[in-house]
């Protein structure tokens, strides 16, 4: 055993005390915990991650990694999240933590901006990665410490193109750092577990995961916090109370981290809305199947996903749900309806015609197994080919994505409606008579 002297304990003192200037981290040094002193020492080390369980506080972790050097003259610090919303959000969002620690400091916020400025001319920054092209903004200024909050939402090649506004001055003396904290079970869980070889590859040198659970936070009401997420499905409980990170509920099937999200899309599209119908009476009780439409168009060799309706509704709701979409997209969008064998398909058919004039609606034989259908689409989606239009409902059809073709996943109504809408636009020609190509982007 190593026996240390009153001396040398005090030698040893600031080296293993983290780096928190006064006044601006005072809110944190009163709850630092032990395993966050720990990480806080480690700033010779480029890339860290701090993640796992949910309440292991990582982001008041990434906001005094971001404080630790600015009392230095020229540093400059980034923080990011994947929109504004969750940046801004009352009262565990970057922005309201920061201003909980530094009101009433030397520091000053610059709103405009989003940058706290200090006496010694340091700044800390704020951003959020809410569209495709977002990362773009960052282009100029350069950062000695760029810090990622929930990062498994964070599209992998802006994670990456951020990483190159890391650079400083000879005569800056801070490491250059990148700082993450998420949770497992993001949208793009699977890059960065392997990016942190949580997958079982050799780990990067320079990179380091830093594991976090609910126990390590002594703040945190534990018991009753693991009580309620006791009766969470298998999968969400392992990731958020354990912090799991090889739990994998993913099919493997589709790609969605390489599925762009845009908030508007060209009205010259072509377009179809792709309909899959409920195998399942929604009467029956338990966990029925759902209806799905998917619209989807192309225009200038880009596919849209550009709207989902989805329920469970009785025949009669069915029939409400595909008129009032037909209504809402108008008589441009054509109209793809499955044609099971047998005369009950084509009857069906025959009625949503009859029901929908002035529509184009085009019957699509079924041949062939789930998998096989959407394939195409699936291919599209892993050549980045396919892109989002934002609503409210790409969280669930992502997820759905993301499981489809695992053992066990019960519902793919909405993948299967994009499917057939994905199939049936495919097949339209561009305005200069070929077929329409979707270039690798």
């Amino acid at each position: 055993m190593l026996t240390l002297t009153d001396s040398q304990l005090a030698e040893l003192g600031p080296i293993l005390t983290p780096r928190l200037p006064s006044p601006y981290t005072d809110a944190y040094r009163a709850g630092i915990t032990v395993k966050q002193q720990a990480a806080g020492i480690l700033h010779h080390i480029p890339n860290i991650m701090y993640g796992g369980a949910a309440g292991g506080a990582k982001t008041w972790w990434l906001l005094a990694e971001a404080l630790a050097y600015c009392d230095i003259p020229g540093y400059a610090a980034l923080l990011i999240r994947d929109t504004w919303p969750n940046l801004s959000r009352e009262p565990d969002g970057l922005i309201p933590i920061a201003h909980k620690w530094l009101r009433g400091t030397p520091a000053a916020w610059d709103g405009e901006n989003r940058t706290w400025r200090f006496p010694a001319g340091a700044t800390l920054s704020f951003g959020h990665l809410q569209t495709p092209e977002a990362h773009h903004n960052f282009d100029g200024p350069s950062y000695q410490m760029v810090g990622f909050d929930e990062v498994t939402h964070i599209r992998p090649g802006q994670f990456e193109h951020l990483q190159t506004r890391l650079r400083r001055l000879t005569s800056l003396q801070v490491p250059v750092r990148i700082r993450t904290a998420s949770n497992p079970g993001g949208r793009y869980h699977s890059y960065y577990r392997h990016y942190y070889a949580l997958d079982g590859t050799p780990p990067v040198p320079g990179r380091l995961y830093i594991p976090s659970r609910v126990v390590d936070n002594p703040h945190l009401d534990a018991d009753d916090y693991i009580a309620r997420l006791s009766s969470l499905p298998d999968v969400l409980r392992l990731r958020i109370l354990e912090g799991d990170w090889s739990v994998d509920d993913s099919g493997g099937f589709f790609r969605p981290e390489n599925i762009a999200v845009v908030d508007d899309w060209p009205r010259h599209a072509r377009t179809v809305r792709g309909w899959d119908f409920a195998s399942t009476d929604s009467s029956v009780g338990g966990d029925p199947d759902w209806t799905a439409g998917c619209r989807v168009g192309v225009a200038d060799g880009v596919c849209y996903i550009v709207d989902m309706v989805r329920g469970r509704w009785d025949p009669a709701g069915v029939e409400t749900a595909v008129r009032t979409a037909a209504a809402q997209d108008g008589p441009s969008t054509e109209i793809v309806i499955e044609e099971e064998a047998g005369a009950a398909g084509r009857n069906l058919v025959h009625t949503y015609r009859r029901m929908l004039t002035g529509h184009r609606v085009h019957a699509g034989s079924v041949s062939g197994s789930k998998l096989v259908r959407a394939t195409p689409f699936a291919t599209a989606v892993g050549k980045g080919q396919v892109v989002l239009v934002r609503g409210r409902w790409n969280e669930e059809f992502l997820t759905e994505l993301s499981g489809f073709g695992a053992a066990g996943s019960r519902h793919d109504d909405q993948v299967d409606a994009a499917a057939h809408a994905f199939n049936r636009v495919a097949r339209y020609l561009d305005d200069s008579g070929s077929r329409v190509r979707f270039p690798n982007t």
